[in-house]
């Protein structure tokens, strides 16, 4: 990671922001994460669902759920 520039956007990451943050009116998500858990839009996008357990997302992406073949 580079000490100037600490968020990593050389791979797939997620940004996070904290209860504290919001709380002092900081919209910006702090909290930069590498991850392994997705290597595309749509693996990114059904695991954002998952992880804020929004209900029925196929209603508003149809495709979601469906597992590429050469993935």
């Amino acid at each position: 990671m580079d000490i100037l520039n600490p968020s990593p956007h050389y791979g797939f990451h997620t940004h996070k922001i904290t209860a504290d943050l919001l709380e002092n009116n900081i919209n910006e998500p702090k909290k930069v994460e590498v991850t392994s858990e997705y290597a595309s839009f749509e693996q990114a996008l059904a695991y954002f669902c998952r992880y804020v357990n929004i209900k029925d997302c196929s209603d508003y992406f149809p495709n979601i759920n469906q597992l590429k073949l050469f993935e």
